[in-house]
């Protein structure tokens, strides 16, 4: 009889250590997705943000996708994102943040708000006043010779037949030149 409680207990301890371990596995497998999905969602928003920033290193291109391998502003200000984001920080954060330290500039697309709006506005509305300017214009200088009467065939200045012996040095030179001309 004693051996018989025995291995049920050691039956029992058996389990509940395979049932134990099991469960702690899953824990683990659990954190590590919880921390995998964290991690994706950190390399995202390092995307975003470093896509959204300007590198200020005159080479006019993005954080991400600045050229220089070793850029004095680039290395460092990536750093600096994926320093934020271990922190915790979200994007609106990081970017106040950035904004703070280097000003308006550093936004590769300003916001659209307060004088930025004009920026976006203007172009339009050029291209709209341009429009109606050269329409105006077109209106304007089709006016001019709808009222008038189109000169007849073979008609001189001002519509009046040329005069026969008036110009006689100018026909004279005229029919000068032509030969010249042709020959």
């Amino acid at each position: 009889m004693l051996s018989c409680s025995y291995e049920k207990k050691r039956t029992d301890v058996v389990m509940k250590t395979v049932i134990y371990t099991i469960m702690a596995a899953a824990l683990a497998a659990m954190a590590g997705f919880a921390h995998a999905a964290d991690g994706q969602a950190a390399d995202e928003l390092f995307d975003t943000l470093s896509k959204e920033m300007m590198c200020l290193c005159s080479c006019n291109q993005t954080i991400k996708n600045c050229p220089h391998v070793n850029c004095d502003f680039a290395v460092p200000a990536r750093l600096e994102i994926k320093k934020q984001i271990s922190e915790g920080k979200g994007h609106d954060q990081i970017i106040a943040a950035f904004i703070g330290k280097h000003g308006q500039v550093i936004l590769a697309q300003p916001k659209k708000e307060g004088f930025n709006v004009v920026g976006y506005v203007f172009p339009f509305v050029a291209i709209v006043a341009v429009g109606g300017g050269v329409a105006a214009l077109v209106r304007e200088w089709a006016g001019r010779g709808a009222g008038k009467k189109a000169p007849e065939q073979g008609a001189g200045q001002g519509g009046k037949p040329p005069v026969e012996g008036g110009d006689s040095d100018l026909v004279e030179r005229m029919k000068k030149e032509l030969s010249d001309f042709d020959a």
